[in-house]
Formats: structure tokens, C-alpha cells, sequence
């Protein structure tokens, strides 16, 4: 399995009762473009310094069906859900966990797209809500229809599903109510703010509300979706710890060691919400021989070969 992902990225198993014993993947290749469908277990992802190179030049369009994805990126959240079509900066560094899914989308070479590193985050997430968001993901639905059905997709569609994302990622700021881009600019660096520190025993609410001078009703309702600030600093420790974990096989006082550097009040506490997450232990997250013995398609091998096309 690393070896066939190794260019893009490393790929371990992570042991759920959600999963569903399987890892699918269809490759298709048009003109110069590299689209892919997937269906897969839960597996935290990480990709280093050297791998994000070999993707320097590309994005990942790309949205799910069912699951979720954790992560983080350069002090960026990368939290992903069913819902919106993300764009996804592959020279980023990532660490992420990845429950059950089904993803489809495809790799496409920034300046096509008029991703600007520069100017855009690492990932931005297109809405079904957003004034583009129908017609995208009608567009989606057009094209990865035409290809599992008959292996090729109209080349109309392609071009505006391109056009709608270039305004979507272009102007959707200008597009914005001022007073809800501004909220939106003070939650990302909020949001980053935790990133950097969320290794730290002293972040809380009391050190936010401090730092940004904003009010605790103002503060909660950035995070309500999340259960409130508390609940997210809670959720994005968990999913750190678990990274942590699943970096090596388990030994021998590691769970306590985790649990403590994460900020849980015990090992017990730690393992109880291990459980509530993937339903297993946290002794159990890495099968260390389906780790070792179960191969992934070459996803990586045909990416590096389309970089090499661009």
C-alpha cells in the first residue's frame, strides 16, 4: 500500500466498526485531465515536505458521499464533509484522518483553474448553498455519470463545471455581505489560531476571547455547528491524539502518554471517546499486518505520470 501511494502521499489503515472491509478506486483519463472515484475504509493520511512537491503544480476538486475527513494543513483546518465541493491545494503538507467514503473528483492543474497559492487557502469549500453551488454539483453529477457509464463525459460540461468554479474561488467575496465576510475572515484566523496552539494546555475560551477581543455570544455562534468552541478544541485534540496513534503500532504506556499530551483527564476518558468516535479501542486502531499487507491501486504512480503531462 505505501509503496503505491508513496508519491502523493502515505496511507495507513485505521481499524472502525464503520468500515466496510473495502478499498475501490476507477481511473479515468481524458484529453489532460486525471479524474478518480473512490471508495474506502477509514485511514489517516499523511503526506510530507518531499510527497506535497511531486504536487505542486495540481489541485484536487473533489467532494464525498457519506463519512467525513479531519485534518490539518500548514495551520489550516481541513475539515471535510458531505455538502460542499472542495478544492484542495496539493502542495500542502497534510495530516488527516479519513473515515469511510466515497469521494469522486478530479486533479487539474492550478493555473487552469486560476488557483493562486498566493491568495487562496489550501482548501476552499464550494457550498451547495453558495449561489453556484446547483449548478456545480449538477455539473458533477453530469460528468461522473457520463464517465461510469460510458468511460467519457461532455466536453461542454467540463468546461463550465471549470468557468463556474474560476468565479466561485474568483469573486465570492465580492459576492459576500460585508458583515458575514468579515465574521468569516475572523473564524479562519480563529480557527488557525487553535491549529498553532492546540497542543497547548493553556488554550481555552477564556485565552480566545482574550486574544480576539470577541464576545463569548459572538464566539459561539462562529462555532455552533461545531457545539460551541469548547466541543471543537475537544474534537480536533481527539483527532490529533488518534494521528498520533495510528503512526506506529501501540506499545505499552502510549495511550496514557497520548491521552495526557492531548489534554484528556485520563487514559479512560481518552478511550471512551476513541470508542464513541470509530467504536474501538484505542489499542485497536492499527492492524499492523493489514497495514503492512493490504495494497492500494496506484493511485499515486498515474498521478505523478499526469504532473509529468502538464
Amino acid at each position: 500500500m505505501r509503496a503505491s501511494v508513496e508519491p502523493l502521499y502515505e496511507m495507513t489503515p485505521v481499524n472502525s466498526e464503520m468500515n466496510r472491509g473495502v478499498y475501490e478506486t476507477t481511473n479515468w483519463f481524458e484529453d489532460t485531465h486525471y479524474f478518480v472515484r473512490t471508495h474506502n475504509d477509514a485511514v489517516s493520511v499523511r503526506r510530507s515536505k518531499a510527497q506535497a512537491e511531486n504536487g505542486a503544480q495540481l489541485v484536487f476538486v473533489k467532494r464525498y458521499f457519506g463519512g467525513m475527513v479531519r485534518g490539518h494543513s500548514n495551520g489550516f483546518n481541513i475539515d471535510r464533509a458531505p455538502g460542499s465541493v472542495y478544492i484542495f491545494d496539493q502542495a500542502s503538507q497534510v495530516e488527516c484522518l479519513q473515515f469511510p467514503t466515497t469521494v469522486e473528483g478530479f486533479f487539474i492543474g492550478k493555473s487552469h483553474l486560476g488557483f493562486d497559492p498566493d491568495r487562496h487557502p489550501p482548501l476552499i469549500g464550494i457550498h451547495q448553498s453558495h449561489p453556484l453551488g446547483g449548478v456545480i454539483f449538477g455539473l458533477f453529477d453530469r460528468i461522473f455519470g457520463g464517465l461510469a457509464d460510458n468511460d467519457t463525459y461532455q466536453k461542454e460540461d467540463f468546461a463550465q463545471l471549470i468557468a463556474c468554479l474560476r468565479v466561485a474561488i474568483g469573486t465570492d467575496d465580492q459576492r459576500a455581505d460585508i458583515r458575514r465576510t468579515a465574521r468569516q475572515a475572523l473564524m479562519r484566523r480563529i480557527q488557525a489560531y487553535i491549529e498553532h496552539n492546540i497542543g497547548s494546555l493553556d488554550l481555552s475560551v477564556t485565552d480566545i476571547l482574550r486574544t480576539f477581543g470577541v464576545s463569548r455570544a459572538s464566539l459561539y455562534r462562529m462555532f455552533e455547528e461545531s457545539g460551541g468552541v469548547r466541543e471543537y478544541i475537544s474534537n480536533r485534540r481527539l483527532y490529533r491524539a488518534i494521528l498520533d496513534l495510528t503512526n506506529r503500532p501501540v506499545l505499552r504506556g502510549d495511550i496514557a502518554k497520548t491521552a495526557e499530551t492531548w489534554g484528556f483527564s485520563s487514559d479512560a476518558n481518552f478511550s471512551r471517546a476513541v470508542r464513541r468516535q470509530l467504536g474501538v479501542a484505542p489499542g485497536s486502531l492499527v492492524n499492523t499486518k493489514l497495514a503492512a499487507s493490504q495494497k492500494y491501486p496506484q493511485v499515486g504512480t498515474n498521478i505523478i505520470n499526469f504532473v509529468a503531462a502538464q
